[in-house]
């Protein structure tokens, strides 16, 4: 059985939009075990997509046991448990905290509606001063919640408080009803330049203000679990619950990203980049999304890009069965053998240009109606030209993103850490420090997140977080720096010509 030296050991609960990441940690913050459970969201009329609300506790319950059983430890020695969370996801529950409907995921947009009807009401300039979103759109709780009272005023009516998800958690562990400010950051309802509830838009809306729990710091001491919680889970009473803060701003927690110069991308299905600033970052710019950090005083300014890793996995999925085949029968990853064929292409794939928003683009720039482009290929350009292309596409976005943040951060990015899957990809790494000509690290524990909850856990002061030592660097390769500066320009240059052509509303 592990023995941590200081007996301290961190239940922290990492819940992304459809997998549940639990992990126990030591006060030296190295990872005892870890267990996934992933589940499937509920799609039913146009733009709803829910989840069964009481299933997230099962979930974090099924989890508990199996990570502790994995660590061989009882649940009886937990002594912190801290919860991060998606943003956005909306539980209402009654007064004894039973949810009165199931949880609307934050990707719900059934309340277009509601959000033109907010848009008509207040400026873009206002509501992003306020709240760091440069659009209200139908993903907000604030329009969520209004969907709510005109659609469904028997659950508003009955509702107490409106939860997001790491609040439903914190109650079932707790008793308590409390919030915290980074998680409310994107809900359209949170002031993050004044640092309180945004009370005055509720009541503009018409909403309740009384609706909503207490609003504490991350990083909060929220109470023992309570008698009820001890006994489904076998905690100790003497155990402590803390609040934690966004997945992405744990993450930035986890990097040790909580000064000016550290970027921390995290590389998915999207592709997700923040980076600490101070308040006068919402006096700058509408352009770029602005959470409120896990420390008051500090800001994480965060562009989302809607295509990441999912431009590679729908070429995989359309044009590499060879591949998958071949993986199949070795064992070894399907995009290890796309890393390899994409090796063998050179610098710039030949002149093939990779455009990569397949979905649209909001950052850097706002084309939502953009679509994947693949330009000047050739007889000469083979599958693995193709593979490089798209690795190069996403390091050139993430290029513009970095151009874009640095004309409103304090100071110049000086380096990068990367998280998620693609962070696995060696090249892809390489292509990126090349592009941007910046330092890029890949921490020794991928599970940012979870790591900047544990330090939220331990109460550290700002003064005290560092990031996770790394396992890999990837230095740029200063002789390849100006041939994918001129690749670069390329790009946009190309880009900028087709922003007419996806801005047409028919197609051509």
């Amino acid at each position: 059985m592990y023995k941590s030296s200081d007996n301290l050991y961190i239940l922290t609960a990492d819940f992304g939009t459809t997998s549940l990441k639990m992990s126990i940690y030591d006060g030296n913050l190295q990872n005892i075990a870890k267990v996934t459970e992933e589940y499937q969201l509920l799609y039913s009329f146009k733009g709803s997509i829910e989840f069964y609300a009481e299933e997230y506790w099962n979930i974090f319950c099924r989890c508990t046991f199996a990570v502790c059983k994995k660590a061989n430890l009882s649940p009886q020695l937990i002594n912190r448990i801290v919860c991060t969370t998606q943003g956005e996801t909306l539980i209402p529950v009654s007064e004894s905290g039973t949810p009165l409907s199931n949880a609307i995921v934050w990707l719900d947009t059934r309340a277009k509606e509601q959000a033109n009807s907010i848009y008509q009401m207040i400026s873009e300039d206002t509501f992003f001063t306020h709240t760091g979103i440069s659009v209200c759109d139908a993903t907000c709780p604030l329009c969520k919640i209004l969907w709510i009272k005109e659609n469904r005023p028997e659950i508003y009516q009955k509702t107490r408080y409106f939860l997001l998800l790491e609040d439903y958690l914190l109650f079932r562990l707790t008793g308590r009803f409390i919030t915290e400010k980074s998680l409310l950051s994107t809900t359209g309802y949170f002031d993050i330049y004044h640092d309180r509830l945004w009370e005055e838009i509720l009541i503009s809306c018409n909403l309740d203000v009384n609706k909503f729990p207490e609003v504490t710091e991350c990083g909060s001491y929220v109470g023992p679990p309570s008698e009820s919680c001890c006994s489904q889970l076998g905690l100790s009473r003497n155990a402590s619950v803390y609040t934690g803060a966004m997945d992405q701003v744990c993450a930035a927690v986890g990097a040790g990203n909580i000064i000016p110069g550290i970027l921390t991308e995290n590389i998915g299905t999207a592709m997700v980049l923040g980076a600490t600033a101070k308040r006068h970052i919402l006096e700058v710019t509408p352009h770029l999304t602005v959470y409120r950090h896990a420390f008051s005083g500090r800001y994480l300014v965060m562009p989302v890009c809607r295509t990441g890793g999912m431009f590679l996995n729908w070429f995989k999925e359309q044009f590499c069965t060879s591949e998958q085949t071949l993986a199949d029968k070795s064992g070894a990853s399907v995009f290890q053998l796309m890393d390899k064929a994409a090796g063998n292409s050179p610098p710039l794939s030949k002149g093939l240009i990779a455009i990569p928003y397949l979905d649209g683009s909001l950052q850097p720039y706002y084309l939502p109606s953009a679509k994947g482009t693949f330009f000047h290929f050739g007889l000469e350009h083979t599958r693995g030209d193709f593979i490089r292309s798209i690795l190069e596409s996403i390091g050139y976005m993430l290029r513009e993103n970095i151009d874009l943040m640095e004309n409103c951060l304090d100071s110049p990015i000086r380096k990068i850490y990367s998280s998620g899957g693609g962070s696995r990809s060696n090249i892809w790494c390489q292509i990126k420090a090349n592009i941007t000509n910046l330092p890029l690290y890949i921490p020794a524990d991928n599970e940012l997140t979870s790591v900047g909850a544990a330090q939220l856990a331990l109460q550290k002061n700002i003064e005290d977080i560092e990031a996770v030592p790394f396992a890999h660097q990837f230095l740029p390769e200063q002789n390849l720096v100006p041939v994918y500066q001129q690749g670069y320009e390329q790009y946009q240059l190309l880009l900028q010509t087709l922003a007419p052509l996806f801005s047409q509303e028919k197609p051509l």
